[in-house]
Formats: C-alpha cells, sequence, structure tokens
C-alpha cells in the first residue's frame, strides 16, 4: 500500500477511533487494520504496548510522507518559535504585568507568610508549576544561586532577580516534555 494511502486510511480510522483510544489506550484495544497501519508507521525501536501520544500518528504519518529530514526541518522550526515565544513572554517581568505576575508568584510560593521562602517552599512552588522533572539536587542549586546573600532564605528581590532564568529553561524543558507525551516527538 503506498504512502499516501496508508496515511489516508490512517487518519479516516483515527477519524472514527473512541476518544478514549486517541488518548492513550492500549494500542491492543484498538480495531486490528488501524493498529497494523499505526503500527507500520512506527519504526521498530518505538514499538510499544501501549498507544503513543495523540500526535504520534500525524506525525508518524508526515514522517512517511515528507521523510525524516524535512519533518525535523519544520520541527526545528516550529521549536525555535515555540522557544522565543516562551521567552518573550519571561521577558515581560520587568513590565506592570510582568512585575504583578512575579509578585502573585511569590505570594503564592510563601506558604508561612514570612515574606521569604525557604527551599521546601521552592520545591513546591517549582513542582506546582508542573517542573516535575527537577530533583531535589536541581531544586537546591536554583535556590544557591537566588540566594544572594547566603541568608538561607529567598527574599522578594532575590525572586524577581532569579524567577525568569528559571522560568524560561524550565518552561522550554515543559514544552519539550509535554510534546513528548503528545507525540509531537515521534
Amino acid at each position: 500500500m503506498p504512502s499516501q494511502m496508508r496515511l489516508a486510511t490512517l487518519l479516516a480510522s483515527m477519524v472514527s477511533l473512541p476518544l478514549a483510544t486517541t488518548l492513550g489506550a492500549p494500542v491492543a484495544r484498538l480495531p486490528h487494520a488501524s493498529r497494523r497501519i499505526l503500527m507500520s508507521t512506527m519504526p521498530s525501536s518505538s514499538k510499544r504496548s501501549h498507544a503513543p501520544g495523540v500526535f504520534a500518528p500525524l506525525v508518524l504519518g508526515a514522517k512517511q510522507l515528507v521523510g525524516d529530514s524535512e519533518l525535523n526541518k519544520l520541527r526545528g522550526k516550529v521549536i525555535a518559535a515555540h522557544t522565543k515565544a516562551i521567552t518573550s513572554f519571561v521577558e515581560t517581568y520587568n513590565t506592570p504585568i510582568g512585575e504583578r505576575a512575579l509578585a502573585l508568584l511569590f505570594a503564592g510560593a510563601d506558604a508561612n507568610k514570612d515574606g521569604m521562602l525557604d527551599t521546601d517552599e521552592l520545591a513546591s512552588a517549582l513542582r506546582s508549576l508542573g517542573f516535575r522533572h527537577l530533583s531535589d539536587e536541581q531544586i537546591s542549586q536554583i535556590f544557591a544561586r537566588a540566594d544572594v546573600d547566603e541568608s538561607g532564605a529567598i527574599d522578594f528581590t532575590e525572586f524577581v532577580s532569579d524567577a525568569p532564568r528559571t522560568l524560561r529553561v524550565n518552561l522550554i524543558k515543559l514544552a519539550k516534555q509535554n510534546g513528548a507525551e503528545l507525540g509531537l516527538l515521534a
């Protein structure tokens, strides 16, 4: 079956699949024809006993149509644009809206309302933002970098100084992680 026909069949079968299947039910529960088409588009190293992210079939179909090289060029452009958007967003920290956002982030992180963040409060705040990829050691390093006066706590001024860097780096990592989970890196 030519690759365009295979992609068309795959897309048609995806549209008719139940939402639960599209959102990650095991490949074994897909209709036989859909499972066969999906598995035939996946490199053998990627074949798993569960369905890839919701967008993986589209990405794998695009890979069949345009090839790895062209898909990777497109991916590179999209990732660069997304990184630029995240960076531009974070760089608003010194605007009135950005200053208000940082004040709200600090207030939300300051669980005991003492005007300072300790390591536990910082860790909790970072994880509540979705940065679960950070290890305790990485959080300790962020804390040490932000605690410029080495007082053992991060005050608001130190927070405002370091938060943009921490947010930019970790929002980009989070976007990559989310993209992978959605199947955009298939």
